[in-house]
């Protein structure tokens, strides 16, 4: 037994050396957003991505990645409702998705963006982070409804933060995001209602001033708004 069991860990090490080190990648190429080299950020999670699908490939089950805690319990009880066989991951293979579609959006392609948020935001259904950055791709396609669902799930996402700090900057991108897109439909009350939830948070949000503002001054405009 004891020398089977020597074997098996010799197996798995090599495995998990390889899942390690994929995740220190991704977390240099997520590095390289922030520090300004799209471009590069851009190449890294091309090749993270193609390594990702490659590993799963053979997968039958659908796949979640916990990011937050509580994901991975979350996820797989919500799966055994659907009868649907899961398998929970680390966040390495999503962050990869949302980095490419972050750099896509950023370079004004969004539709290309839009395919790799959707992929992101399925296997983290629960990330706000995610869901923010595809309610914002919806808004650059003009797709106002759609938008604000997406912001309303960003907004219940971002409830499950155990950080306050993350939750609250989650709750009001997520709120802002539903006002402005509810503004392009015409449903002022409804915006001035998610920019007046932003304000309650944190009185000095001055985005959501702003857009009350904006809607102070509309003259029977039909409730479109200027493009920012």
């Amino acid at each position: 037994m004891w020398i089977a069991g020597m074997a098996l860990v010799a197996a798995v090490a090599p495995v998990q050396d390889a899942d390690a080190a994929r995740s220190e990648r991704v977390s240099a190429a997520v590095a390289k957003i922030s520090g300004g080299d799209l471009d590069g950020a851009f190449a890294d999670f091309n090749a993270l991505i193609g390594e990702y699908e490659r590993k799963y490939a053979p997968e039958k089950r659908a796949l979640f990645c916990a990011i937050n805690d509580g994901d991975e319990a979350r996820y797989e009880v919500a799966a055994s409702r659907r009868k649907q066989p899961a398998l929970v991951i680390d966040s390495g293979y999503c962050f990869a998705l949302w980095g490419k579609g972050y750099v896509l959006a950023d370079r004004k392609d969004f539709p290309g963006a839009a395919t790799f948020l959707q992929r992101a935001t399925t296997m983290a259904p629960d990330y706000e982070q995610f869901l923010a950055e595809l309610g914002y791709v919806q808004q650059s396609r003009n797709q106002w409804e759609a938008s604000v669902g997406t912001y309303a799930r960003a907004a219940s996402a971002a409830e499950l933060q155990t950080d306050p700090d993350k939750r609250k900057r989650g709750q009001l991108r997520a709120w802002w995001g539903q006002g402005y897109s509810l503004i392009e439909l015409g449903r002022i009350e409804e915006a001035k209602a998610m920019f007046r939830k932003c304000l309650e948070l944190d009185p000095t949000y001055e985005k959501a001033q702003n857009e009350l503002d904006y809607i102070a001054g509309l003259k029977g405009d039909g409730g479109k708004v200027k493009q920012q």
